[in-house]
């Protein structure tokens, strides 16, 4: 029997999973009971469908992880789970980590140089993200690394590089232009 990655395994439960802790964070408070149930059963499948990869020692708890699984997930919360497919593992490294970044400028020159990241995310390919600015994404502070990530993935489903204008009917891209304009 074949198993495919994004198809949901109904059979491995996450019983083990303190779903009503894990919706106790100050980014949730506002939604409804319908809602963070109806969360918890999405972060509930994206557990079954993603592979989240603790790397370089570090280890996460159910709790942890039925957390990251809820941010992800909130961004879609009323467009559906298959938005989020397109990547099967998110990498989560303990802290910020380096990489090799090249780039084109506007005039074709390439650039490279060695960056730290917080995270990173293309349009195929898993989400990379690191626990010490996961934790942030938890408080009210503002600052949502999954959510920006999650955001970048959703920004590149027409095919294109991000551009900020998301996967929306063509009629209603000007709209959001001027809308996102707005002070």
């Amino acid at each position: 029997m074949f198993k495919w990655p994004w198809k949901v395994d109904e059979e491995s439960g996450n019983a083990e999973i303190p779903w009503e802790k894990a919706l106790a964070i100050p980014v949730l408070a506002n939604l409804s009971d319908h809602e963070q149930q109806q969360l918890a059963q999405m972060a509930s499948r994206f557990l079954q469908q993603k592979r989240l990869v603790a790397l370089q020692g570090l280890e996460l708890t159910p709790l942890q992880s039925a957390r990251i699984a809820l941010l992800f997930c909130l961004p879609v919360l009323e467009l559906g789970i298959e938005w989020l497919d397109g990547f099967h593992e998110v990498l989560i490294y303990p802290a910020p980590f380096v990489v090799d970044d090249e780039w084109e400028d506007d005039i074709g020159l390439v650039h490279s140089q060695r960056i730290v990241q917080s995270g990173q995310s293309w349009q195929q390919g898993p989400i990379v993200l690191n626990w010490l600015d996961i934790q942030d994404s938890f408080d009210a502070s503002g600052f949502n690394l999954i959510i920006h990530e999650v955001a970048h993935k959703l920004d590149t489903r027409n095919g294109d590089r991000a551009s900020g204008v998301p996967f929306i009917p063509l009629r209603e891209v000007a709209g959001w232009n001027t809308i996102s304009m707005l002070p």
